[in-house]
């Protein structure tokens, strides 16, 4: 009898770890994998979006990069480019003088013509700070008088560059009249003489921070997250929502969970080719 009631026991042991322990794995391990899983899902789907998006961002910058070579496009620009960084300029004949003046003001604006609206303006500065302005619209066709160009640091950056392209971060057309503040982004370049390697002066394209708020709206995201875009010194260029400073100084490789606001956001991100920017898109993922 003791022997009968041992093994039952023995046996009710046996099922209820054959029954149990499977159990336990389905309650609280299953969910657990599953939700890993369709994090990870979700990651490289959110991953795919940012570099396609990176790309279209690219793209643009590729068309603000292809305006800074333009000045090399037309004999007549560079011979008045290279007439007006020459020592002997005061010397030249006021005829001469004024042929150099209209290829820069009225050639060059002319090969400068973009059909896109949301690049501002292109300002070309001679060695002598004369600026030579290509803008949309008659509101911005007016540079600011004496504006000390050499001391700005996109145009220290782009001679430093020594003709490669330089992508400059947010900023204020302070230098045009009439453009009420607002911020753009720029690609500048120093353009060279391609015989003497003489700087013949610095051109730089503008375009309106709202292009990346139209490429980026083109994707549906979760209405709660955030998406915005830091320049090479972690500068935020555009974020679709207030972003607090929790998420501006976080370490964008380390993938970790960051709390803010009584919300808690894991960042993604790609670069954006060759500014060095980044795309960061900051998934919510709990709500207190």
């Amino acid at each position: 009898m003791q022997f009968a009631s041992s093994l039952r026991f023995r046996l009710m042991i046996f099922y209820l770890i054959i029954f149990l322990v499977p159990a336990a794995i389905m309650i609280f391990a299953m969910p657990y994998y599953f939700q890993q899983s369709l994090s990870k899902e979700t990651r490289t789907l959110t991953e795919g979006t940012l570099t396609s998006i990176a790309k279209n961002i690219e793209t643009y910058l590729d068309d603000l990069n292809r305006l800074t070579i333009t000045p090399y496009l037309n004999d007549n620009v560079m011979q008045a480019m290279q007439l007006k960084a020459s020592p002997n300029y005061s010397q030249a004949d006021d005829y001469t003088k004024l042929l150099a003046d209209r290829a820069l003001k009225t050639t060059l604006p002319f090969f400068l013509q973009n059909s896109r609206t949301d690049i501002l303006a292109t300002i070309l500065i001679t060695p002598d700070g004369t600026a030579y302005i290509a803008a949309v619209g008659d509101a911005f066709d007016e540079t600011v008088a004496d504006y000390p160009y050499t001391q700005q640091d996109w145009y220290r950056k782009a001679v430093q560059a020594d003709g490669d392209v330089v992508f400059i971060s947010s900023h204020p057309q302070d230098y045009l009249s009439n453009a009420s503040g607002r911020q753009v982004f720029s690609v500048a370049r120093l353009i060279k003489d391609p015989d003497t390697r003489q700087l013949l002066g610095v051109i730089m394209a503008d375009a309106d921070t709202v292009v990346l708020a139209r490429i980026i709206n083109d994707i549906q995201f979760n209405v709660s997250s955030i998406v915005c875009v830091f320049d090479d010194q972690n500068k935020l260029l555009y974020s679709s929502r207030p972003l607090s400073g929790n998420l501006q100084n976080l370490n964008f490789d380390n993938g970790s969970t960051v709390e803010t606001g009584g919300d808690s956001y894991v960042p993604v991100s790609t670069v954006i080719s060759p500014a060095g920017w980044r795309l960061v898109y900051f998934c919510l993922t709990r709500r207190w």
